[in-house]
């Protein structure tokens, strides 16, 4: 029962994450057409340009993360740097540069008027720090609670700094981050900078490295056939690069899908995948009296039985949500595939 659960949970998992790393590489491609974009106002973004953009600099990642393995823990110090600096940055920008800010009844008490509403991988490293038991309980927090605070407070900027909520539903233009930095900076330079500050930080590098390793592990659990090759690491680059190079041709498939549906298919499923991944190993914990699953270095006593029930009821609840169709009446292009 324990190993089929566990795979079943490590499957969803990855494939949970795999639509993750597609929605960061294509966040990428879109921000670095609209780099383009800002100093060429003319130019009228089509969806195949940003697929073409969104397979280079997968392919791209695909290859740093095999022959340039030792600089990764470098990227990953200058990316916590530009995720610290950079978010604190924008947020200034944001909030000083506007000639005017929106009114405060539009951020909060228009949720249904303006129709923007609210938006609502670790485990890899269960095998790469010493006192994985301890630490990363510490981790998950710690992003946790991190991205919250971040999250909250870029949103309270983003909002005050649109002055044209007309132009962001129009469709003019095809990624409304762009729009907002436009309205709030008033300059195609200011523009650019705060675009290229969400590209360093967003960089999806890392991402595609945690994947890799992820189905490495799977393989060297022979969680699949012909697991040989992929989870094999080679001694000359340290890396798993079977499985790497597998991860980069899933994520170049998964990127098309936005050519025939929308961006949002790739974060619901992530969303759906990812979170149905905790409620597998959830249930049946819940319903063997939690007396199997051994003590870890955190113990919620019987706390743990309300905690885990309810993250079990609310993953079911949002996961339907996520199934809704985004409008009604649906069409073929707008509707929601995730379902």
């Amino acid at each position: 029962m324990g190993r089929m659960v566990g795979f079943f949970t490590g499957w969803i998992n990855f494939f949970g994450w795999m639509f993750d790393l597609a929605a960061l590489i294509q966040i990428t491609a879109n921000i670095t057409v609209k780099m383009y974009a800002t100093y060429h106002p003319q130019y009228v973004q089509q969806l195949w340009q940003t697929y073409i953009t969104y397979v280079l600099i997968t392919w791209l990642c695909a290859a740093t993360v095999i022959f340039a393995n030792r600089l990764l823990p470098r990227t990953q110090d200058a990316g916590m740097f530009f995720v610290i600096a950079g978010g604190i940055i924008t947020i200034i920008v944001l909030a000083a540069m506007p000639k005017n800010h929106a009114l405060s009844h539009f951020v909060w008490g228009s949720f249904t008027e303006n129709n923007l509403g609210w938006s609502g991988g670790v485990a890899f490293l269960c095998g790469e720090i010493p006192r994985p038991k301890r630490d990363l309980p510490k981790a998950v927090a710690l992003q946790l609670g991190l991205g919250f605070l971040y999250a909250f407070c870029l949103a309270i900027a983003l909002c005050y700094a649109i002055t044209d909520i007309n132009a962001l539903l129009s469709g003019i233009n095809g990624y409304q981050l762009a729009m907002i930095y436009s309205q709030a900076t008033g300059s195609a330079g200011g523009t650019f900078g705060l675009l290229f500050i969400i590209f360093l930080f967003i960089y999806p590098l890392h991402s595609g490295h945690r994947m890799s390793r992820s189905f490495c592990a799977l393989a060297r659990d022979n969680a699949m056939p012909f697991s040989f090759p992929f989870g094999r690491v080679s001694e000359d680059l340290s890396r798993p690069v079977y499985a790497t190079l597998l991860c980069a041709l899933a994520a170049t498939g998964l990127g098309a899908i936005p050519l025939g549906s929308t961006f949002l298919d790739l974060t619901g499923s992530f969303v759906i995948l990812s979170t149905v991944s905790y409620a597998i190993p959830f249930t049946p914990n819940i319903l063997t009296g939690r007396k199997y699953l051994p003590q870890g270095s955190f113990r919620l006593g019987k706390a743990g039985y309300f905690v885990n029930r309810t993250a079990v009821v609310l993953i079911t609840l949002f996961n339907i949500f996520y199934c809704f169709p985004y409008s009604v009446p649906t069409t073929a292009m707008s509707m929601n595939s995730t379902a």
